[in-house]
């Protein structure tokens, strides 16, 4: 599992992220391996792109901080089947969000499971083969982030300077989500995510 960072992938410094892309892309491809899991969050997220054929590089619609709601696609409802159709929004699943970096597209072989007005791969996931057995899953947004642990981030970052006000007071309209409990990633994907690590291989 490879966690978020205050680093920038495709910066490629310092030097343990050409490293840790190395590492990662040889252990997702080496045929010994494959009953591995991957897990990306944010920054590890962007590693695995990096490391699989794909890129990563600066947003141009500026930062997502907070609670944003991910349009859940086809494969999303394979990769959370607990997901379920008795939902306020059957199509939207809400995640917190630090960061303004991003994956414009899939590497080759995965399919994209979650997305968001500003930024079109929030979360993707590689099948073994044909199978609908998970070998390597990310997510851009944080599930195992709490409301709290955003809201100091926000004043830590805007203080500062790292973001300016009007990007500081949107991330704190955001913090706590409509569901005012911070969104759904401690239990929707952090469920899929135990899933994915119990299932096996094909």
């Amino acid at each position: 599992m490879l966690s978020g960072s205050r680093h920038t992938v495709h910066e490629l410094d310092p030097p343990f992220i050409p490293k840790t892309i190395e590492y990662i892309r040889d252990i997702a491809t080496r045929p010994d391996l494959q009953h591995l899991k991957i897990v990306g969050i944010c920054f590890g997220h962007q590693i695995v792109s990096m490391a699989m054929g794909g890129t990563s590089e600066r947003g141009q619609n500026g930062w997502e901080m907070g609670v944003y709601g991910c349009t859940v696609t086809p494969e999303g409802r394979d990769m959370f089947p607990n997901f379920g159709d008795h939902r306020p929004n059957p199509d939207k699943l809400f995640i917190q969000q630090m960061h303004r970096d991003q994956v414009p597209a899939p590497p080759p072989g995965f399919v994209t499971c979650l997305k968001t007005e500003k930024y079109p791969v929030q979360a993707m996931v590689k099948y073994h083969d044909s199978s609908k057995v998970p070998h390597i899953f990310t997510i851009q947004g944080h599930p195992e982030f709490v409301p709290e642990l955003v809201d100091t981030m926000v004043e830590v970052r805007a203080e500062n300077g790292v973001i300016d006000e009007a990007t500081a007071t949107e991330a704190r309209r955001r913090v706590w989500g409509k569901d005012k409990q911070g969104g759904e990633g401690l239990g929707c994907v952090g469920w899929s995510v135990w899933r994915m690590i119990l299932s096996g291989s094909p």
